[in-house]
C-alpha cells in the first residue's frame, strides 16, 4: 500500500470513527497501522475496514481488520505494486524489516534520552523492573507509551 493509500484508508478511520479521535491524532498509533497495512490492497483493506465498521461503532484493533486479508502477490512485471517505496514482499524483505526497526529503535532510543529516560533495555540491565520502566514512560509519555513524537497536547482556551 501505497503512502497516499493509506492517507485515505486514516481518511477513512476518522469518518467511521469519530469517538476515537484522540487515538486516530497519535503519530504512534497511525505509523503502526501504516506499516501493518503495508503488505495489503487498498481495496482488501477499505473491504475489511467497511466489514468492521458494519458490526462495530468501537475502532479496531489491527488483526480484526488483517485477519482475513491475503498479502498482495507480484504483479505480472514482477514489482510489487502495493509495497511501500523500496519494500518487496520477498525474502529480500528481512533486511529492509531489521533495517527500518533499527532506524526507528535508534530515533526512539535518542528520543528516550532527551527526555530524561532509558530504554527497556537499559533498564533491564540495571534491573528496574518492567513496571517501574513503565510507570516512568507514562509520567512523561502519558498512556502512549512509547511514541514516535510526544502526541499534541490540546490545552482548552479559557479567555
Amino acid at each position: 500500500m501505497q503512502t497516499e493509500e493509506f492517507e485515505k484508508i486514516w481518511t477513512l478511520y476518522r469518518t467511521l470513527f469519530p469517538a476515537s479521535a484522540a487515538k486516530l491524532k497519535s503519530e504512534n498509533i497511525r505509523m503502526v497501522w501504516r506499516v501493518a497495512l503495508a503488505p495489503f490492497a487498498m481495496d482488501d483493506v477499505v473491504e475489511a475496514s467497511m466489514n468492521w465498521a458494519r458490526r462495530n461503532k468501537f475502532f479496531p484493533d489491527i488483526a480484526d481488520i488483517t485477519g482475513g486479508l491475503a498479502m498482495e502477490t507480484k504483479s505480472a512485471a514482477g514489482e510489487d505494486a502495493a509495497a511501500p517505496e523500496g519494500m518487496r514482499l520477498t525474502a529480500d524483505m528481512l533486511p529492509y524489516i531489521r533495517k527500518f526497526y533499527g532506524e526507528l529503535a535508534e530515533a526512539r532510543r535518542r528520543q528516550m534520552h532527551a527526555a530524561g529516560l532509558e530504554t527497556w533495555f537499559e533498564a533491564e540491565a540495571r534491573g528496574v523492573s518492567w513496571l517501574d520502566w513503565i510507570g516512568r514512560c507514562r509520567a512523561v509519555y502519558g498512556e502512549d507509551i512509547l511514541p514516535v513524537a510526544p502526541d499534541p497536547v490540546e490545552v482548552p482556551d479559557h479567555a
